[in-house]
C-alpha cells in the first residue's frame, strides 16, 4: 500500500511539473507588453481608422492602403494580430480602381459572434473606359475569423434613376441577429444614413435623417451603437448657419424614430459613440471651448446620456495644444479609454467613469503628424491604440500598446500630457480664478488687452442664473453688461453688475442675477468699455457663470 501511494506521488508530481511548465506565465506570454508596430513598407501610404480586441487577446484594424501617396487607388485594409502584434493575416479588398485619385477604405469593424467580422467603409466605383466618373458607395463587407470575404454589399447606385451614393462610418451586431449600418448617403446633401441588414447583407429597413456630408478629414463622423435595451442610438453632424452642431437620434428596434436631440454651439464635432456598461451611451468629440478668447483652439469633450437620452455629465479638455477625440472605449473597471491627437502627437486618455482623468499620454514628440484613431483595452490591462503615423514623406497605419498605465518600456516620444487645469463640467468655474494679471491701478480698461469680450459656448440648453465676474470697479460704482449671440449680435441679457464687499480700487467681485434660458450656441458678454475686467491668464477672465442644464430634446 505504502508503495502504491508513492508512486501515486511521484506520478502527481510529474503532472504538476507538466501543467506548470505549459500554463502560461504572469509576465510571460500571456501579455503583449509595450510594443509599437507599422506593417507597411515606408513608400506606402496608409491609415487605421478602427480597432477591436478580440477574444483571443489579438487585435483587428481596418483603413486604408495605396502602394505610394502618388499612385492613388486606395484599398480597404483589414488586419488581424496576435497579442504582440505579430501580423496573423492581411486583407486588402478594392472597387473598381481605374482613376488615381479613386479609392476604398474600411471605416468601422465589429467582431460578430460567430468569430468572424463585419465592416463598414466606402467603395469606389469608377470606369474611365464606360465614360463612368468616380463614385463612392457605402460597403459592407462579411469576413471569416481568418479573413475570407465570406459576403459584401454596396448601397449607392450611380447610374438608377434615383441616384444615391454612400460612405459607411458605423457598424455594429445587432441584437437578435443581422447588422446595423450608419453612414452618409443622398445625391445633394449626404444626409445620415442608417439601415439594417439580416444575416446574409440584405436590407431590412432604412432612415435617412438630415444633416450633412462629412469630408475625409473627418472620418467615422456617423457612429452607431445598440443599448442594452435595445435602442439604436445614432450620431451625426448637421450644419446650423455658419457653424456644424451634431445631432443624436434614438431609434427603436424596427427603425422608427423615438428621440432626437441637437447640441453645440461652435463646431461641434461628435467622432465615437460607446453604448456604457449597465445603460446609457458616452460620445466623444472636438469642440470649442465653453470659456474662451476669440484665439482658442478646439478642445476634446466627452458626453454621457442614460438609456432615455437624459444629460448626465459632460466635461471638456482644454491643453496649451489643439486636442480633439476620436474614440471613446470602456474599461475593465468601467472608465473610460479615449484616443485623438494633442497638437500633432497621438493622444491616449484614461479617465474614470465621470470622466475625470486618471492619466494622459502623447506619443510622437510632435515630430510630424501622429494621431489616434481608436483605443482598446488589452488582454493583460494595458491599451492599444491605432492610428496612422508620419513616416518622412509618407503617412504609415500604425498600432502602439501601452501598460496599464499608460507606460511604455522601449517605445521613443512618450511623455505626459497636460490638461490645463482639472476638467470641469462646463456649468462650474471656466477656469477657476488663478489670479490677476497686473493691479487694477495699472489697468484703465479690459480694451487694454486687446479683446473686450468673454466669450463662452453652450453645447445644450441652459437656464442662465447668475454671472460672477473680478473687476476694478470705477469711482462711479456702476458696471452694465450685456450677454449677446456671437454671430447676430442679438442681446439676450442686459443688466448691471452688484459690487462686493470690497474696498474701491481693488479687485473686486461683481454679480448679477440673469435668469434667462439661452439654447445651444456661441455667445459673448460684453462690458462697459470703463470695466477693467481681471485675467486669470493671457487669454482667459477670471468669470463664473452658473446655471442649470436642460434636457436638449427636439420636438418631433
Amino acid at each position: 500500500m505504502r508503495k502504491v501511494l508513492i508512486q501515486l506521488v511521484v506520478i502527481g508530481c510529474i503532472c504538476v511539473g507538466t501543467f506548470a511548465a505549459a500554463a502560461p506565465k504572469k509576465n510571460g506570454a500571456s501579455t503583449g507588453g509595450s510594443w509599437s508596430k507599422q506593417y507597411d513598407k515606408p513608400s506606402a501610404y496608409s491609415w487605421n481608422y478602427d480597432l477591436r480586441a478580440l477574444p483571443d487577446g489579438g487585435f483587428i484594424t481596418v483603413g486604408n492602403l495605396a502602394d505610394s501617396a502618388a499612385s492613388g487607388c486606395w484599398k480597404l485594409l483589414a488586419r488581424r494580430t496576435d497579442v504582440f502584434g505579430k501580423m496573423i493575416w492581411e486583407k486588402t479588398f478594392a472597387g473598381e480602381c481605374q482613376n488615381a485619385m479613386a479609392g476604398s477604405s474600411g471605416h468601422a469593424v465589429s467582431y460578430t459572434s460567430d468569430g468572424g467580422f463585419i465592416i463598414a467603409g466606402t467603395r469606389n466605383s469608377s470606369n474611365l473606359a464606360a465614360k463612368r466618373n468616380t463614385w463612392e458607395e457605402l460597403w459592407v463587407l462579411k469576413l471569416s475569423g481568418s479573413g475570407q470575404l465570406q459576403w459584401e454589399k454596396h448601397f449607392g447606385q450611380q447610374w438608377a434613376v434615383s441616384t444615391k451614393r454612400g460612405n459607411g462610418y458605423g457598424v455594429v451586431e445587432a441584437a437578435g441577429g443581422g447588422y446595423l449600418v450608419s453612414g452618409v448617403g443622398h445625391p445633394d446633401s449626404g444626409d445620415a444614413w442608417v439601415f439594417k441588414l439580416d444575416s446574409a447583407g440584405n436590407k431590412l429597413w432604412e432612415r435617412i435623417l438630415p444633416g450633412y456630408h462629412s469630408t475625409e478629414e473627418y472620418q467615422r463622423m456617423v457612429p452607431i451603437t445598440q443599448l442594452s435595451n435595445g435602442t439604436i442610438v445614432i450620431t451625426y453632424p448637421v450644419a446650423r448657419k455658419m457653424s456644424t452642431i451634431t445631432r443624436i437620434t434614438m431609434l427603436r428596434s424596427d427603425g422608427t424614430v423615438k428621440r432626437s436631440m441637437q447640441f453645440g454651439g461652435r463646431e461641434t464635432q461628435v467622432f465615437d459613440l460607446l453604448a456604457v456598461k449597465g445603460g446609457g451611451f458616452a460620445v466623444s468629440g472636438t469642440t470649442k471651448p465653453f470659456l474662451n478668447s476669440t484665439n482658442a483652439t478646439f478642445s476634446g469633450f466627452l458626453m454621457a446620456f442614460d438609456n432615455e437620452g437624459r444629460w448626465l455629465w459632460d466635461r471638456e479638455y482644454p491643453a496649451d495644444k489643439e486636442t480633439g477625440f476620436s474614440s471613446v472605449r470602456q474599461a475593465a473597471d468601467n472608465g473610460l479609454i479615449v484616443s485623438g491627437r494633442i497638437g500633432n502627437d497621438l493622444l491616449v486618455l484614461k479617465t474614470d467613469e465621470q470622466g475625470k482623468p486618471r492619466w494622459a499620454k502623447a506619443l510622437g514628440a510632435g515630430k510630424g503628424f501622429q494621431k489616434g484613431y481608436a483605443a482598446v483595452q488589452a488582454s493583460d490591462g494595458g491599451f492599444a491604440v491605432a492610428g496612422a503615423r508620419q513616416q518622412g514623406q509618407n503617412i504609415l497605419a500604425w498600432l502602439v500598446k501601452l501598460d496599464k498605465d499608460g507606460r511604455s518600456v522601449g517605445l521613443p516620444g512618450v511623455r505626459d500630457a497636460m490638461f490645463i487645469g482639472n476638467p470641469l463640467l462646463v456649468s462650474d468655474i471656466w477656469p477657476a480664478k488663478q489670479g490677476c494679471l497686473g493691479s487694477p491701478g495699472d489697468v484703465r480698461s479690459v480694451r487694454s488687452y486687446g479683446n473686450p469680450d468673454l466669450q463662452f459656448t453652450l453645447q445644450r440648453p441652459y437656464r442662465l442664473e447668475q454671472i460672477k465676474t473680478l473687476l476694478a470697479w470705477p469711482p462711479a460704482g456702476s458696471i452694465r453688461f450685456r450677454i449677446m449671440h456671437a454671430e447676430t449680435k442679438q442681446i439676450l441679457h442686459a443688466g448691471t453688475l452688484v459690487k462686493g464687499n470690497c474696498a474701491d480700487q481693488t479687485w473686486c467681485e461683481g454679480s448679477a442675477v440673469i435668469s434667462k434660458r439661452a439654447e445651444p450656441g456661441a455667445y459673448i458678454v460684453r462690458y462697459d468699455d470703463s470695466a477693467a475686467v481681471c485675467l486669470a491668464n493671457e487669454d482667459a477672465f477670471a468669470t463664473r457663470l452658473s446655471g442649470i442644464p436642460l434636457d436638449p430634446v427636439e420636438q418631433l
